[in-house]
């Protein structure tokens, strides 16, 4: 089964209130079925990159295979710890209903 927001939140509301331009990269963190990546990839365009993030191996396999040759780079990553990200080489990291399963520590560090 595919973990998502899908539905939960108004999409059109949070794009618009993001304000993503052509050519930003954006990291989307915890991005389950990657459903949001796809919507900022659509919007940075091909100058752009969108980043698709999750701890979850089996669903990053999948989203690998789906975002084959676009402008999405997906990966296995834990956001409470280091990243391979340089310093201000993303214009927005983007979390959605991610957020409340952090432990103290790994806010703290986030």
């Amino acid at each position: 089964m595919r973990k998502f927001s899908e539905g939960l939140l108004n999409d059109n509301l949070i794009l618009q209130t993001l304000n993503i331009s052509s050519g930003q990269a954006i990291l989307d963190a915890g991005c389950g079925s990657g459903y949001m990546s796809k919507k900022f990839a659509n919007l940075v365009g091909e100058l752009g990159r969108a980043y698709a993030c999750d701890v979850d191996r089996g669903q990053i396999e999948i989203l690998q295979k789906e975002f084959k040759d676009t402008n999405i780079e997906v990966f296995v990553g834990d956001i409470t710890k280091k990243t391979d990200f340089d310093d201000s080489s993303l214009d927005l990291i983007y979390l959605s209903t991610v957020f409340h399963i952090f432990s103290k520590d790994q806010v703290e560090s986030f």
